[in-house]
Formats: structure tokens, sequence, C-alpha cells
């Protein structure tokens, strides 16, 4: 029997050697024909006793079990290569490699065995760090061997795997663009490099369909998120998660660095990291590319409350969830991330220079006359801008007034300060009035409330507080004003201003 150690030591294929050294055995018996009429079973402990030789002679068998589901239940060989002898009174069995275990008789092997690589337990395989290529297509003359992969041709390209596992392949200029979770690699096609003494190379003809992999000199992949991939002209975009940044790679020079953040580094390190999904596309009709962060946690306490965006992380009702999803887009000129959008896609491409997107598997245009404009998959919304005036950070300034170049019809939804006066009272600097136009340009004033104090010795410093007068401007080191316009026309806002004074 097998005892627990012993049952313990068990792992896959196994062997036994005994000391033969004064041993007596009784073996099984056979006819003159060489059939079985008493069979000595054996059992045997898998643990060494004593050692005899540095030599692990074993036969291999014919058949596999797997330890998961077989083992420790009755399971047939096919095949032996020895018979079982049993020494007399001391319950020791020995097993011996020639019929009746005599000098020079018959000796049970396997016979000649073919030494040919294979692998009979046919079943899929995930390469999720190499390429695999099949027979070749030709549609005119009749060629079709898409289904052959034939093993004894050199039909697998091996990335390394220290890099992860190859999530997208994208073909340029003749040649496959491959990213795996943390680099990105080019793949020559239908030819390959030389390399010379001096390190240069040279581009030869081949008849594989894949030869040199070079690698992009950064340290950049795009993780486990291929669908944040987008390209345009000679540009290629997408998002690397694991480092917390948007990637823009040249492949015609070489170059991949990250695109400029502009102060939202923060941002996207806090969020890219938790995102389900990270869905790219580019809007050739603007010219910018959009990426959308979907399934992250913004109240995650990596996120600074202050940096969330209003209704960040809320959802239609105005309740708290762990499924934000926000949409910011890039543009090309300015170099930085200058729209929030409203709407959430679940996919994006451009056809013709019209820009499409899909929500809830339906397919909606952008950029359209034919519906109301703030209007995105069927619900109204509301165009707002914010700006943020910071002119000589460290004076305190009393801002004036507000002004605006564009169409009629934007209005203030607020105006913050870091002043003290901010809140008092419960109110926030404002606007007075409406807005007045003067030379193509819109104007108001600013106002804000201020305390009121009267002499009291009974007061530290003497003074007491009897309330808030509105005073002209609002103080502070910054001021922050957000517009809005709720019209469904085109409206447009070319530039926003204001005047200011130094505090005093």
């Amino acid at each position: 029997t097998v005892t627990d150690e012993a049952s313990s030591r068990l792992q896959g294929r196994f062997w036994v050697r005994l000391a033969r050294q004064g041993l007596t055995t009784v073996q099984s018996q056979f006819n003159f024909d060489g059939e079985l009429t008493d069979l000595q079973q054996f059992w045997f402990e898998t643990e060494q006793v004593i050692d005899e030789s540095n030599l692990d002679f074993y036969w291999e068998s014919a058949d596999t079990f797997c330890v998961c589901t077989e083992h420790g239940w009755p399971n047939k060989i096919r095949w032996s290569n020895c018979i079982s002898e049993y020494l007399d009174g001391s319950g020791i069995y020995l097993d011996s490699q020639r019929m009746f275990n005599r000098f020079n008789s018959v000796q049970v092997v396997k016979g000649v065995r073919v030494n040919v690589p294979g692998n009979e337990r046919y079943a899929e395989e995930r390469r999720s760090t190499g390429l695999i290529w099949s027979g070749l297509y030709n549609s005119r003359n009749g060629i079709n061997n898409l289904n052959e992969f034939p093993n004894g041709q050199n039909i697998v390209k091996e990335i390394e795997p220290n890099y992860g596992s190859i999530q997208k392949l994208y073909t340029r200029d003749t040649n496959l663009i491959t990213f795996t979770e943390d680099k990105v690699f080019r793949i020559l096609a239908d030819k390959d490099q030389l390399f010379n003494a001096d390190g240069g190379g040279n581009v030869s003809a081949t008849n594989r369909p894949l030869g040199q992999t070079t690698p992009f000199q950064s340290e950049y992949g795009i993780g486990t998120n291929p669908e944040s991939f987008a390209f345009y002209g000679s540009n290629i975009y997408f998002a690397d998660a694991n480092r917390g940044t948007m990637i823009q790679l040249t492949p015609a020079n070489g170059q991949m660095f990250e695109m400029p953040n502009r102060g939202m580094n923060d941002f996207f390190r806090d969020r890219l990291f938790s995102s389900d999904r990270i869905v790219g596309m580019f809007d050739d009709y603007s010219d910018r590319y959009i990426v959308s962060m979907q399934g992250y946690d913004a109240y995650d306490p990596i996120i600074d409350e202050g940096g969330r965006f209003p209704g960040e992380g809320e959802n239609e009702f105005g309740e708290a969830t762990d499924d934000a999803r926000i949409t910011l887009g890039y543009e090309l000129d300015t170099e930085g991330w200058t729209s929030r959008m409203s709407w959430i896609p679940e996919m994006g491409l451009t056809l013709n220079n019209k820009f499409y997107t899909w929500n809830t598997g339906q397919l909606y245009m952008h950029n359209s006359n034919t519906v109301n404009w703030n209007n995105f998959y069927g619900n109204q919304d509301d165009s707002e801008i914010e700006i943020i005036f910071n002119d000589d950070p460290s004076f305190v300034k009393n801002f004036l007034t507000l002004n605006y170049e564009g169409t009629s019809g934007w209005e203030v939804v607020s105006i913050e300060t870091n002043s003290p006066y901010d809140d008092f009272d419960g109110r926030d600097p404002g606007i007075l009035g409406d807005w007045v136009m003067r030379e193509g340009k819109y104007y108001q004033a600013i106002a804000s409330n201020a305390p009121s104090y009267v002499y009291d010795e009974s007061q530290p410093n003497n003074v007491r507080q009897i309330g808030t007068t509105l005073v002209s401007g609002a103080k502070g080191f910054y001021m922050k004003v957000r517009l809005r316009n709720v019209g469904t026309t085109h409206q447009e806002l070319f530039a926003v201003s204001t005047e200011l004074i130094p505090s005093s």
C-alpha cells in the first residue's frame, strides 16, 4: 500500500530501485506458450531506501494520466516492462525484466522506438506572445491554403514574452506594427534585415511572411486596452494605462512620446489604471483625437475631490456611482486637451470625412445640420465652457468686468475666486444686470459681497462685523468663470476677457 508520505511524493512518472543483494524471489507463473497463469501483484513505495547507483533508469509508458482527476484511482497500463517476483517469508516484492528471472532468457522490452517530435494530445493552444501563419491564398489561380498549418515549415514568429501579450496588430508601410502590453515592435513583412559588423543593417528579400523584429526605442505599451488605438496621417495614438499616460507614435521616424498633457498628468494617471474600457478614435472632421475612459471609480481615494469635474461619477439623477465615464478631445493644432464631451461612445471612426460613433448598438453621425445643436444620441444638452484668469498669480487682483466676443445667448453659470469674501452670506461673486454690447463685444459688471465693520472696543482688533455690502469687482489671485449656452442652433464664442486692477 501507499503511505501518506509516499502519496505526497507522487508526481507524474515514477520508478523504483531495490537492493538485489541477498534476495530470493518468488515469480509469477507462465506456461510454455508464454501465457500468465499466476500473477504476483507488485505494490511499492516511491521513496528510495538504498542508493546503489547514480543512474536513473525507467521505462516510459504509452499512456498519460491526469494527476487532478485520475490520481488515487486504479488505472490500467497497456504495457509493462517487468514481471513481479515475491521474496518468500519477508513480504518483499522484486521486479525482473527477464522471463523466469533466468540469465540470458527472453527480456521484456518495447523494442525499437522511433524518436520523432509530436504531440498526440491535440487541443487549442493560446500563443499570447507569438504569431502563426497558414498557407498561401491566391484568388486568381484558385489557391486557398488558409486552413493548412504545416508543422514542418517555420510558420511561427515569437515576440519577447517579458513585454506581455500581443494586443494589437496594425499594418503600416508594408510592415506590421505590433503592440504588446509594455512594448511596441516593428516586424518586417516579406523581407528581412541583415546586420553588418558595424551595427548597421541592410534589407534583403526573403520568402518568409515575417522577418526581423525591431522594437521602438521607448518603454511604452498599449496595456490591455487595444480599443484605445487610433491613427491619422503619419501618427498613431493610444493609451498606456500601466503608466497612466496617453502616447503618440510616429512610425516613419520611430518617435514615441507622451502626448502633451499640460497640467492633466494627475488626471490621466488617476483614471486610466482603473478604467474598464478606454475607447480611442480620431475625428477627421474636427482634426482631434478623442478618448473615452469608462468604468472607473471617480470617488476612489487616489482621485482628489477638487480634481473631479462637475457631475463626474454621477448618474442622470445626480447620484454617486462607481461607473464613471468621461470623454475628452485632444486638439492637434493647440497640442492640448481642450474639450470634454457629454456623449459616451461605444466605438467611433471617420469615413469620407464624416465622424460616426456607436451608442447602444446604434450608429450616429456627428456634425450634422439635420438635428438640433447640443443633441447627442437623442438627448438635448447644454454647451458649457470654463475659463481661468490667472495673470500675475502672485498678486491679489480686483476683477471688475467680464467680456466676451461671439453670438448672443451665453449666460454666466458661476464666478469663483479665492477671495475671503466668497460664499459670504450664501452669495458668490456674480454679474450685475444684462449683457451690454459695445463695438461688437458683450460686457457685464462683476460684483461681490464684502463685510461691513464698526468700531467696537469689546471685540478683538476693536472691530465688529455688522453685515455685508455689495461692492464692485471680485478680489482674488485668480478668477474662474463658467459660461453656458442652452440654444439649439449654431452659437459661437471667440474670446473671453476681463478688466482688472491691482487690489489695494
